[in-house]
């Protein structure tokens, strides 16, 4: 169960993520862009810029490796590689060699048909990290060891595979015993792909495929984005970041496609799946706030974020009959 009083609270001076990265918690830390607390007290280890970087490939042996993201037009690309102390905020080391070595939008314009990019970091393994040519660096001293094959085996935050994305991907997720959660309706037409298209609704099915229960947040008077810092699936649980009122509305009537944010109250709901049933509705704002999200979530606490308030939930494995 989620504790209603967070263990602590701290309130960023900038943004909480940057790029397409977002906040991690790691066995002792929690990490942001850029900030490091630890993760137990919530004592501040650093806070401060860290140069271009802003997304976060993978953390190991005290080390943060990074990329910078940029965007030009319509393409998005990525190059350096950062590395980072997680203890201390310092910039380690950078390495910027060029595939191609355009940049701009001539060089986004490359990269997305695959031409010319500048190289970048794209895995961690123990004290080694990859890049996208495959030179193999030392992520402590920034020095190249060999030169490989790039392979996808190399561990990085954004190709770990989980309950939750599988979830949000819309595909089945097994529950044990048979059991199968899954997006949708018992009985309606199967959806493939693509995101929920404004409602939320999920159903847990047995092993002969029969409805065990069904949720729909249509039926809550309540209202949830549906993207993925909305929900979570963890450890026998869907944590949901929900709202007593839409959380965007059409900035003209005659033009629903062009939205603006529409500040609400939030409330993280837990959703029990043996059971079916909302287990816990926790007050996260006191306020009307226009964002509010999951962060990350694992088996020890549920990270949340209010419009740059990062609040810690603490809680305890779920309690069995």
């Amino acid at each position: 169960m989620v504790h209603e009083t967070p263990a602590w609270r701290y309130q960023t001076q900038h943004t909480i993520t940057l790029g397409y990265g977002h906040v991690h918690l790691l066995p002792n830390h929690v990490l942001g862009q850029w900030f490091c607390v630890e993760r137990e007290g919530g004592r501040v280890l650093w806070d401060r810029n860290v140069a271009a970087a802003d997304s976060v490939i993978e953390v190991s042996e005290g080390v943060i490796i990074a990329t910078e993201t940029r965007m030009s037009g319509p393409c998005t690309y990525t190059f350096g590689v950062f590395a980072v102390s997680l203890d201390t905020g310092e910039l380690l080391w950078t390495s910027h060699t060029a595939k191609g070595g355009t940049r701009g939008f001539a060089g986004a314009l490359l990269s997305w048909f695959g031409i010319a990019n500048e190289d970048h970091a794209t895995g961690v393994r123990g004290s080694e990290c990859i890049t996208a040519v495959g030179r193999v660096m030392d992520i402590h001293t920034g020095k190249e060891v060999r030169r490989v094959t790039p392979t996808e085996d190399w561990p990085a935050f954004w190709k770990a595979t989980s309950p939750a994305r599988t979830l949000y991907e819309r595909h089945p997720v097994d529950c044990g015993s048979g059991r199968i959660l899954r997006h949708g309706l018992p009985g309606a037409p199967k959806k493939v792909g693509g995101f929920p298209d404004g409602t939320f609704n999920l159903f847990l099915s047995d092993a002969e495929g029969r409805a065990l229960w069904s949720f729909d947040i249509a039926n809550s008077g309540y209202h949830i984005r549906g993207n993925y810092f909305s929900y979570r699936y963890s450890n026998g649980c869907v944590y949901m970041m929900v709202s007593d009122r839409p959380q965007s509305v059409p900035i003209d009537p005659r033009k629903p496609l062009f939205v603006k944010d529409n500040p609400a109250q939030y409330f993280l709901w837990v959703l029990d799946v043996d059971t079916g049933q909302v287990c816990q509705k926790i007050r996260v704002t006191d306020a009307e706030a226009t964002h509010c999200r999951i962060e990350d979530v694992d088996d020890r606490a549920v990270l949340v974020s209010c419009d740059g308030l990062a609040l810690l939930f603490t809680r305890q494995e779920k309690a069995r009959g």
